[in-house]
């Protein structure tokens, strides 16, 4: 990014505070901007030091779209994550709904473990009920050097978090056992992990290579998040994962709209859906900002301190 650009927009209290926002605890309402002014501001916030997690919340699929190629242009180095729906899941669904899943609970897993990620989801897709962060970090399993445990109970346990047994690990979900060698390609990782045993004792835990099994580097230890959780009494969402991440809402009031319609169409939307209200229970973020390219009397949210950012198009 031209550093040129950067100075003189440093120089604009405007610019700064709402860089500002991103940082800081408290909710904010950043209005003026739009389009690709958005998530340059979110990458300038990245390169003065944000660290966290962040969950972009948008109305429809077209703004999920333009987020996602925005942010790959600005911060090709922050992973971008979608939050699919996803059905009650089992091992005889099919492919499609099992990758779903797993992107699912790859977001999640990012955002329970504080990992610099950004998750987009639309109105859809954020009201979805999960498990909570602390139901899922309960059901990871953790690995360390030196560590002793039951093999046979820890391949026991992959199957129940939504592993499968193959003979060679191939994509995330997988995990396969030869001899003393137990290769796990976990769903929160970019990389399968390799634990070696000398008895019931892990001797050696690296990342290695799907393309040509060599490895890439040596760990001390890692978490297994799962790959499927059942949810059948889940009443949390995606917006309770972001506790110490930032929560930014993009034209809160068109979210809502979004969502009204998509519950008013089916019925049995609200039995895997909660409303706007319902979601609002939800969040634990302390830090929030919404975008309105208007400045509105109302946005539906409460507690916001606006902040006016005079974009051109």
């Amino acid at each position: 990014m031209d550093n040129t650009l950067t100075k003189l927009l440093s120089q604009n209290p405007s610019f700064v505070d709402g860089l500002n926002a991103f940082q800081r605890k408290g909710k904010s309402v950043i209005y003026g901007l739009s389009g690709s002014q958005k998530s340059f501001l979110l990458n300038q916030a990245f390169a003065t030091g944000l660290t966290k997690p962040v969950v972009i919340v948008v109305h429809d699929k077209d703004h999920k779209e333009m987020w996602e190629r925005d942010l790959a242009f600005f911060m090709p180095n922050i992973p971008v994550l979608s939050f699919p729906i996803t059905d009650h899941v089992d091992f005889t669904t099919v492919a499609r709904s099992l990758e779903d899943q797993g992107a699912q609970m790859r977001a999640l897993a990012l955002l329970a473990w504080q990992e610099p990620a950004v998750v987009i989801a639309n109105a859809e897709e954020v009201t979805q009920y999960v498990v909570s962060p602390q139901y899922l970090k309960g059901q990871s399993l953790h690995f360390a050097l030196n560590d002793t445990i039951e093999r046979d109970t820890a391949l026991e346990q992959l199957v129940t978090i939504g592993y499968e047994r193959v003979d060679q690990v191939e994509q995330r979900g997988h995990f396969a056992v030869r001899g003393d060698i137990l290769d796990i390609y976990p769903v929160n990782s970019d990389n399968p992990i390799r634990i070696e045993f000398f008895g019931d004792e892990i001797d050696t835990l690296r990342f290695f290579s799907v393309e040509n099994q060599r490895s890439i580097e040596q760990i001390d230890s890692y978490t297994v998040t799962p790959f499927f959780l059942g949810k059948n009494d889940a009443d949390s969402t995606l917006l309770s994962y972001v506790k110490d991440g930032l929560l930014i809402y993009d034209e809160p009031g068109r979210i809502q709209e979004a969502l009204k319609k998509f519950l008013k169409e089916d019925p049995t939307h609200r039995k895997n859906h909660c409303d706007w209200s319902e979601l609002q229970r939800t969040v634990e973020s302390t830090t929030q900002v919404a975008f309105t390219f208007m400045q509105q009397r109302s946005i539906g949210l409460t507690g916001f301190n606006p902040i006016g950012i005079q974009g051109r198009r």
